[in-house]
């Protein structure tokens, strides 16, 4: 969540780890296109 301080909140690889879900449909859209250019380049 964005109240909690960096530097004490659980890391990604931790049980207690928070994953921001409404942050998901655009992560997935950005990496999505990202994709999709490279291939298109290559």
């Amino acid at each position: 969540p964005s109240d909690q301080d960096l530097k004490t909140v659980a890391s990604n690889h931790s049980p207690y780890f928070y994953a921001d879900e409404s942050s998901f449909k655009v992560g997935t859209k950005a990496l999505s296109l990202l994709a999709v250019d490279y291939l298109n380049a290559h």
